[in-house]
């Protein structure tokens, strides 16, 4: 039986889905990094330069299209959960 009282899927073992948790949460991880155009090593402040020249070319008051505003959203996503 797994920690939230039920057992794992039907052919997963606790460590399977264990390291497929790590492995989700690694690659959710790498596309913040990746959307931000930065790489995991980078500083803070490489970081937010990369995010403040990124969201300043899709800002929707510089642009109100609907796909700018996405990525702009998409921007602020990744680096709220970049920066933490």
């Amino acid at each position: 039986v797994g920690r939230g009282g039920s057992p794992p899927p039907q052919g997963l073992d606790h460590s399977h889905s264990r390291r497929a948790t790590v492995l989700n949460a690694w690659y959710i991880s790498q596309k913040f990094y990746d959307d931000l155009g930065v790489d995991r090593q980078a500083s803070e402040d490489e970081i937010r330069r990369a995010f403040r020249l990124r969201a300043a070319a899709c800002h929707p008051d510089r642009d109100d299209s609907p796909e700018a505003r996405a990525q702009f959203e998409k921007l602020n996503e990744a680096y709220r959960e970049v920066m933490g």
